[in-house]
C-alpha cells in the first residue's frame, strides 16, 4: 500500500491532467536488464516506470571500472536499458525523477552509430556521449539528468552537480539510455524528455492611448508552471526590446512587461513547434493606471466549476500584489467571471463572486488594505468566448476568469 501511495501522490504531483503519458509495467522492466532487451521508447512522451529495475539482467556490460571514473558506473547494480530515435533536430534534456527520493539514480547515455551497438559495447571502448554518476541530492528530490543550464557533459560520484550538459541532437539520431538504481528498491520512477530551440521575440511597447514609447521590465515566463526563463528591458526613448529565450517545443510562454505607473501585460507566446521560424514580432499596448481603466489577466484562471484558481495563476497573483504594494492610493474592482451558465445564473453569479473574493482574499492575507479592495461577481454576462458548443478547452479556461478595473488612482 505504501508503494502505492508514494505512485499515486507523485502522478498528482508531476504529471496532473496529462494524457500522453506512457506507463512501463514491472514485468517489462525486468525484461529490460540488457542491452540486447533494451525497451524501445517514444521519447516525446513522459515515462512513468511502475517500479525500479532489479538487478543487471543475465550479463553485466558495464563492470571492472574505477569508481572516479566519469564514464562508467563502477559496474551495473540494477539498470533498465533504454532505447530511442530523435524526433526532432533540437537542444535535448530529460529528468530522472525517482518517487522514494532517497534512491540514487544514475545514468550512461550512448549515441548508436554503430550496427551491433550491443555486441561491440562488450568488445571495444565504446564510451557514453553523457554520463552522471553522482550522489543523489536529497534538497533537489534526488532528480538527475540533463539540464541546458549545466556545464559538465560527465559527472562522476560522489557530492557533484545533479545535471549534465544538455545534448544537441539531429532528428533520427539513435540513442541507449541505460539508468541504474545503484541501492535499489520497489518503487518507480519517471523519465521525461523535453526539446529546446531558441527564439528571438523583438518588439515595442508602446502607452495604450497615446501610442507614445513606454520602458519597461520584460519577461519570458512558461505558461505551465509561471517558471522565468529569461528577462531584459525594453529601450528608454524608443520601447523597443530584443530578447533570446531557450524555449520548448510544444510548449507555450508568456511575454510579461511590467513598467511604472502602468498594467503589467501578458502577451501569450504560442508554442514552438519542430518547424517554427526563431523569431517574431509584438507590438504591446499597455494601460496605464487611471480611473476606469481595465486590465484583462490572461494567466488568473480557475479550476472547472470551482473558485479554487489554476497553480499557473500565481505569478499573475503576484504581480498583481507588486502592482497594489508599489501603488499605495491604487482601488480596484475585482471581476469574477464563469464559463456559461450551465447550473443557472443564480448559481453562476454565486460562483463568480466567489471567484472575485479568492483574489481579495489573497490580497489581503499578504498586507492590502481591504478598504483599497472591492470584488463583484458577473456571472456568465461577459464571456469573452460565448460560443459554448464549440468552445475549445483554453477558451473555456479563459471564460473562468477574474479581471480588474481602476476605481481610483
Amino acid at each position: 500500500m505504501k508503494r502505492i501511495w508514494f505512485f499515486l501522490t507523485f502522478l498528482l504531483n508531476y504529471f496532473h491532467g496529462l494524457s500522453q503519458d506512457i506507463y512501463i509495467d514491472c514485468i517489462d522492466i525486468e525484461q529490460a536488464g540488457d542491452c540486447y532487451s533494451a525497451i524501445e521508447i517514444n521519447p516525446i512522451n513522459k515515462l512513468l516506470f511502475n517500479c525500479s529495475p532489479e538487478g543487471f539482467g543475465s550479463q553485466l556490460e558495464i563492470k571492472n571500472n574505477s569508481p572516479k571514473s566519469i564514464f562508467f558506473f563502477e559496474e551495473e547494480h540494477n539498470t533498465i536499458w533504454l532505447k530511442f530515435k530523435c524526433p526532432y533536430d533540437a537542444l535535448m534534456s530529460f529528468d530522472i525523477i525517482p518517487i522514494d527520493t532517497t534512491y540514487d539514480f544514475d545514468f550512461l547515455l550512448f549515441k548508436n552509430e554503430e550496427n551491433d551497438f550491443c555486441k561491440n559495447l562488450n568488445y571495444s571502448s565504446i564510451k557514453p556521449i553523457r554520463t552522471n554518476i553522482s550522489r543523489n541530492n536529497l534538497k533537489n528530490k534526488s532528480i538527475t539528468g540533463l539540464n541546458i543550464n549545466a556545464k559538465k557533459e560527465y559527472i562522476s560520484s560522489g557530492v557533484q552537480p545533479i545535471y549534465s550538459k544538455a545534448l544537441k541532437v539531429n532528428k533520427s539520431e539513435n540513442y541507449f539510455l541505460v539508468i541504474d538504481n545503484v541501492y535499489g528498491g520497489e518503487s518507480g520512477f519517471a523519465l521525461q524528455f523535453n526539446y529546446y530551440k531558441e527564439k528571438n521575440i523583438r518588439g515595442n511597447i508602446i502607452d495604450k492611448n497615446t501610442n507614445k514609447p513606454v520602458y519597461s521590465h520584460i519577461k519570458i515566463e512558461s505558461a505551465n508552471s509561471g517558471e522565468q526563463i529569461a528577462e531584459s528591458q525594453s529601450d528608454s526613448i524608443t520601447g523597443k526590446f530584443n530578447l533570446k529565450y531557450m524555449g520548448v517545443i510544444n510548449e507555450d510562454y508568456y511575454l510579461i512587461t511590467e513598467s511604472e505607473n502602468y498594467f503589467f501585460s501578458e502577451t501569450l507566446i504560442k508554442s514552438i513547434s519542430k518547424n517554427d521560424t526563431i523569431s517574431s514580432n509584438h507590438e504591446i499596448k499597455v494601460p496605464k493606471l487611471k480611473k476606469n481603466e481595465n486590465l484583462k489577466l490572461h494567466n488568473l484562471n480557475f479550476h472547472g466549476d470551482s473558485y479554487e484558481y489554476l497553480p499557473t495563476a500565481i505569478p499573475s497573483l503576484n504581480r498583481l500584489l507588486s502592482l497594489m504594494q508599489n501603488n499605495s492610493t491604487l482601488k480596484i474592482l475585482i471581476e469574477g467571471h464563469t464559463n456559461g451558465c450551465p447550473g443557472g445564473v443564480e448559481y453562476s453569479q454565486i460562483l463568480s463572486e466567489k471567484r472575485a473574493k479568492t483574489i481579495k482574499d489573497f490580497l489581503i492575507n499578504n498586507g492590502v488594505n481591504k478598504q483599497r479592495l472591492v470584488s463583484k461577481g458577473y456571472n456568465c454576462s461577459k464571456m469573452l468566448y460565448p460560443e459554448m458548443e464549440t468552445n475549445s478547452e483554453w477558451e473555456k479556461m479563459m471564460n473562468r476568469r477574474v479581471e480588474i478595473l481602476v476605481l481610483d488612482f
